[in-house]
């Protein structure tokens, strides 16, 4: 019997085969590895936590606690529930008293809706990254009414991303400074997303308002309104910044520090690391994406590329978030009521 004849492979050709392989098995389980922030339905593992994903829910209520329902469903060992929108930790909270899971699943908590403060009473909640929307507000119209020119009232307008508690406080903080600065301010609050949000720019950009302050909902996709907008009138962002912008400045917190600091609260409640699903409204915004990945980086212990504030000091105006806890949520309630009337 005849034995078929077998011809050697140059190394090159095996080397080739090899980088090709590796290259097509990065592309088939990704690159990056447990620890890659960029897709928000990545498992991130690292320091002992398992961050199971990033739910959005594009501001729709219903979907946000079905996310929340879901979690609870597929991963019935879940150990904390992260909510980075004002409305999540409410919407999580509700719904781990209807599967009675308040009290064995731990929860922290971005901003100060009443139910949020409520849970860190009565220890539901393990802690809050309070902003101060308050002063959004305020220190937005402020600067706007220091650019002003001419003997008239300035004419302002203070444009936020959506309708929510959050906003409300916000909002009173705008109309104090029109009352102390002698501004007329209007206070615009989209309710349709994105398309809303521009048709009311453009609107205020008609009325020949004097200078806007803006939450841009997706930042990116909206530089061409904003910059025509900046060719007409002052214009700075608030809450969320649009860093490609001819914008002014930017009026808020540094959204990577605070999700570090909402990583503080995390590692206080699971000291030994756990399991940890993260919800929020959606990812376009700015302040979404760098608050998300100070919370990652915190968990994982990943030393810090990118996102936060990289501004001069005449382009930003920082207003700090502060940590609410147990031990000063009685302090801090009382002091957001007074600001609010409801004292």
């Amino acid at each position: 019997m005849m034995t078929p004849k077998t011809s050697k492979l140059p190394k090159s050709f095996s080397f080739a085969t090899s980088w090709v392989g590796s290259l097509l098995l990065l592309f088939l389980f990704g690159c990056g590895g447990k620890n890659s922030g960029d897709d928000p339905s990545a498992v991130i593992e690292g320091n002992g936590f398992v961050i199971l994903g990033t739910l959005t829910d594009q501001f729709d209520r219903a979907k946000a606690k079905a996310n929340v329902e879901d979690t609870l469903s597929r991963h019935p060992d879940i150990d904390c529930m992260v909510g980075l929108f004002e409305y999540n930790p409410p919407l999580i909270l509700e719904a781990l008293e209807q599967a009675d899971k308040i009290g064995s699943v731990k929860v922290v908590a971005f901003d100060e809706n009443d139910r949020t403060l409520k849970g860190i009473q009565d220890g539901h909640v393990v802690g809050t990254i309070a902003q101060d929307p308050y002063m959004y507000g305020y220190k937005s119209m402020e600067y706007l009414a220091g650019l002003h020119k001419g003997p008239d009232p300035a004419k302002l307008a203070y444009v936020t991303n959506g309708v929510a508690p959050f906003w409300t406080i916000a909002e009173k903080g705008a109309l104090q400074a029109q009352a102390d600065l002698n501004v007329s301010v209007d206070v615009v609050m989209p309710s349709g997303g994105i398309t809303d949000q521009k048709d009311k720019i453009e609107d205020l950009l008609t009325r020949k308002v004097d200078g806007i302050a803006v939450s841009p909902i997706d930042a990116a996709n909206q530089t061409e309104l904003l910059n025509k907008a900046a060719e007409r009138t002052n214009l700075v962002t608030h809450d969320s910044d649009a860093p490609e912008s001819n914008r002014k400045c930017y009026i808020g917190m540094d959204n990577y520090e605070a999700g570090l600091m909402c990583a503080e609260l995390v590692k206080k409640a699971l000291p030994e690391g756990g399991k940890v699903m993260i919800f929020v409204g959606r990812m376009e915004q700015d302040n979404a994406k760098h608050r998300r990945q100070g919370l990652i980086d915190g968990l994982i212990g990943k030393e810090r590329e990118g996102g936060g504030v990289d501004l001069p000091e005449d382009k930003f105006i920082h207003v700090k978030a502060q940590t609410i806890e147990k031990g000063n949520v009685d302090e801090f309630w009382s002091t957001l009521k007074k600001r609010l009337g409801k004292d």
